[in-house]
């Protein structure tokens, strides 16, 4: 078994899950990074090729179960070439027509700044603010998300911030987007005090130093 048992029925069950869960909780579950290189598209939407052939192989029936990212490559010579086989358009570095949910990664960052500072959270043009969406676009550099000209900029992270007061039980109103709760974002602003520190230095840890090595 291995990707070229792929069928177009699986791809099309792999990106309607995708849907579902949104980028963010689809690369997590199936333990994929986000494409660097290569996207499928598929009616008007893109979708990260290597992690959609890796789950379609799961959705192929029973006995089958989703790959695993280091079984097969995600360029040209493996999953490019069964996207396009199974007729499935790949575009290369396509411009994102919208930006990806946030990570884990990212949140901790912004969950982090806003106990800081609240009640009063610096404004998006504050040298504060500015400094947060610099450390989130290197986060997110990292885990290779990647957006459109206004990927995670001041107006975008401060939007978040203000998002993240629908779980402060010390805020009075209800916080922007209120109807809309994730799990891991509630995952993140429950963590111990201590804890949520930790995990903040683990992700600046992970940043590449001026050298280009990851410290």
């Amino acid at each position: 078994m291995g990707i070229s048992d792929i069928t177009v029925e699986a791809v099309l069950a792999a990106c309607k899950e995708f849907d579902e869960l949104g980028r963010t909780a689809f690369l997590q579950k199936y333990g994929f990074g986000a494409s660097r290189t290569y996207r499928l598209h598929h009616d008007g939407r893109y979708y990260d090729s290597k992690a959609i052939i890796g789950a379609a192989h799961g959705h192929l029936g029973p006995g089958y179960t989703a790959l695993e990212a280091k079984e097969f490559s995600g360029g040209l010579q493996q999953t490019v070439r069964v996207v396009e086989h199974l007729g499935f358009e790949v575009e290369k570095d396509p411009v994102p027509t919208r930006n990806p949910d946030w990570s884990r990664d990212e949140l901790i960052l912004a969950t982090e700044f806003y106990l800081q500072h609240a009640p009063r959270i610096p404004g998006q043009h504050s040298r504060a603010l500015i400094n947060l969406a610099d450390e989130i676009r290197a986060a997110a550099a990292v885990l290779g998300l990647k957006g459109n000209e206004k990927f995670r900029n001041p107006n975008g992270v401060y939007m978040k911030l203000m998002e993240l007061r629908k779980y402060d039980d010390a805020y009075q109103g209800i916080g922007l987007g209120h109807e809309r709760l994730r799990d891991v974002e509630l995952e993140v602003w429950t963590l111990p005090e201590g804890v949520l520190l930790l995990e903040a230095s683990r992700v600046r840890k992970r940043w590449p130093d001026k050298s280009g090595q990851l410290s």
